[in-house]
Formats: C-alpha cells, structure tokens, sequence
C-alpha cells in the first residue's frame, strides 16, 4: 500500500523536501523511481475560511524525482456532501523533491468532455470521457459512490433525440 503523508511536517524532517498541491483539499499519489508509491493526503475539517488560515500545508518525502500517478479533488455542496474527481494514469506530470526546499504540485483542476460519435449500421454511438488534468481519464463521485453523467442529444430545433445516463466501461 502506499506510504500516507497526512500531516505537516515535524522536528524529524530534517534532510526532507516538502510538497504542497494547489487544491485545498484532496490525495496527490506519487511514484518514486523504485516503484513505491506515496499518498499526499489534505483534509479540510474546519470550515474554509478558517483553513485557509491554516499556515503549514506541506508533506514531506524523501529527496528524489517523482512521478504523479494519481490525484483525487474533494469538494462540498451546499448541504455537506462530498464530492469528488478522481484520475490515475502515468502521465499526470514528474516533480523533483529537494532537500529543505518546497515544490507546488499544480493541478489543473478543469473538467472536460471528449465526446467521439461513430456511426454503424445506422446507429449513433457516442463515446464521451470525462478528462480532467493533462487529459486523464476521470471519474465523479458524490458521497462516496460512482456517479454517472446523463447526457442529451438534441437536433437543431433543440428537440431531444436521445437522453439518458453514460455507461462507465
């Protein structure tokens, strides 16, 4: 399992690097050169006026290059409930760890919708992604579980053709 970093540093960081993401509150997952992999962990548990009073957001690893494997973006509605983004794959971008210093993760926290339609034996299939940072496919949670994204297909009157939820594959 990964190794969780969940916490600032303390008196023992000495010889560390720190790391701090630019979202508020989520998971960067991270892969060293010896494959091991390493979960950056924030959590918002006051209200976020009051974290972002919050001074120390870093998390400290070993000195070293590093690949972002993963990350994962909460956020809150209204009413409290959890939602969230989540991406894996081996191309989210590298950071270096440097002794003493700090590096900002930037993740671009944008969504887009990839949509490619292909047409067979006179049907439309349409196959939509949701992407998120770097093009990583992602997926949406809302309270823990998998949400899926419903979709409408108007024609140019704006009359609905199709409609109905995406299939996760």
């Amino acid at each position: 399992p990964p190794r969780a970093v969940k916490v600032p540093p303390g008196k023992d960081a000495e010889g560390l690097g720190f790391l701090t993401a630019s979202f508020r509150e989520g998971t960067l997952i991270l892969r060293d050169r010896k494959g091991e992999h390493h979960q950056l962990v924030w959590v918002e548990e006051k209200p976020a006026a009051e974290a972002k009073a919050q001074q120390d957001r870093r998390r400290a690893l070993p000195p070293g290059d590093y690949t972002v494997a993963g990350y994962r973006i909460v956020r809150r509605d209204d009413q409290g409930m959890e939602w969230f983004v989540s991406a894996t794959t081996a191309k989210l971008g590298q950071v270096v760890v440097k002794a003493a210093q700090e590096e900002l993760v930037k993740i671009d926290e944008t969504i887009t919708l990839n949509c490619t339609p292909q047409e067979a034996q006179g049907m439309l299939n349409i196959m939509a992604l949701p992407m998120g940072h770097k093009h990583a496919g992602l997926t949406v949670y809302r309270d823990g579980k998998r949400i899926p994204l419903g979709y409408r297909v108007t024609d140019a009157a704006d009359k609905v053709l199709a409609s109905g939820n995406m299939a996760y594959s």
